[in-house]
């Protein structure tokens, strides 16, 4: 518990006395009268903000699925654009988390994602553990280059197999 953030903290509470809690409130009962009140005393960015952070420090979908909900319940009073760059990062971060704690048994907060692990480390971790299609899939979420992945599944296939028919596999998939 002493690594929780200050801000993670502010967020979870059982009774919404912050700016964070109060938004999460506000969206769980629907009060635009609520919210309003929080955009007039200048508290409403920066709750949304807390709750972009917050929902990377968390590891339950339910919890991430309700502090993304509450922040982009804010962002509808706000300006829609000024925001977008900062959810498409924070929603695909939690997606390739969710992604590999659910189908790798990989736990990593989508907070630290790539800033521990690069992209294409991330793709060759998966690729290692022969989930080709995986990596495809998510390579092509973050639009990166997937000749890496297709190389090493064409080496996996030849390393599992006889050279002549992983070559006639190849040949007779992919000839131009």
């Amino acid at each position: 518990l002493n690594l929780v953030s200050e801000k993670l903290s502010q967020t979870i509470r059982p009774k919404p006395d912050t700016p964070p809690s109060k938004l999460i409130d506000a969206f769980i009962k629907r009060s635009a009268e609520h919210v309003m009140q929080m955009k007039n005393s200048d508290e409403l960015e920066n709750a949304m903000q807390t709750l972009l952070e917050s929902a990377q420090e968390v590891d339950s979908i339910s919890e991430q699925r309700i502090l993304m909900l509450s922040a982009n319940f804010a962002r509808t009073y706000l300006s829609l654009s000024n925001h977008y760059q900062i959810f498409t990062e924070t929603a695909q971060k939690i997606r390739i988390s969710n992604t590999l704690q659910t189908d790798l048994c990989v736990l990593i907060s989508p907070h630290y994602l790539f800033s521990e692990i690069t992209q294409t480390d991330l793709l060759y971790r998966i690729c290692n553990r022969h989930r080709f299609s995986l990596a495809l899939k998510i390579a092509d979420f973050l639009s990166f280059d997937k000749r890496s992945i297709v190389t090493e599944w064409c080496l996996a296939v030849t390393d599992n197999s006889d050279c002549d028919s992983a070559l006639r596999f190849l040949k007779s998939n992919f000839e131009q």
